[in-house]
């Protein structure tokens, strides 16, 4: 799966991608337990892109998991910030 983010402010931190093929029709809602069975993994294996300063524009390819297929997919994207404040 290729992706495109781009940023309009940097934060730090990393991302994380995960998906829900459970869902049958279009209006029906996704429940957080159906992400959390399939997190999206990138080529490497890994389940984080890290944010680095200064980049702000990103093309992670992701890895749909063995064996899942689905008529109506949904992708959750999470960007988790490292900034602290003082």
């Amino acid at each position: 799966i290729r992706t495109s983010i781009k940023l309009t402010a940097n934060h730090a931190g990393y991302f994380e991608f995960k998906l829900c093929p459970e869902k049958n029709t279009l209006d029906e809602l996704v429940q957080q337990q159906c992400f959390d069975k399939y997190p999206l993994r990138l080529q490497d294996g890994s389940t984080r892109v890290p944010v680095s300063s200064g980049i702000m524009d990103y093309n992670p390819v992701l890895k749909l998991p063995d064996g899942v297929r689905c008529s109506y997919c949904v992708i959750q994207w999470t960007y988790t910030t490292g900034i602290q404040l003082l």
